[in-house]
């Protein structure tokens, strides 16, 4: 797995589990590296988006409202 911005995703997921974020589990490894960067974009203060948000961020990028 890459670095990225000189962390790798094990340590931003020691810092996620730090915070008490749970990580779900991964079966693939596509699955496991795009959860450690869920991990990594949490811990370093990102929010996620619901499913209301996202919609309407796709809507917006689609050209609508």
């Amino acid at each position: 797995m890459a670095k990225q911005n000189g962390k790798t995703p094990k340590k931003a997921v020691k810092k996620a589990l730090k915070k008490g974020i749970e990580l779900p589990k991964a079966v693939t490894p596509l699955g496991k590296y795009l959860l450690k960067a869920r991990a990594k974009y949490i811990a370093s203060g990102g929010k996620l988006l619901s499913i209301r948000e996202i919609q309407r961020e796709v809507a917006e990028l689609r050209g609508g409202r």
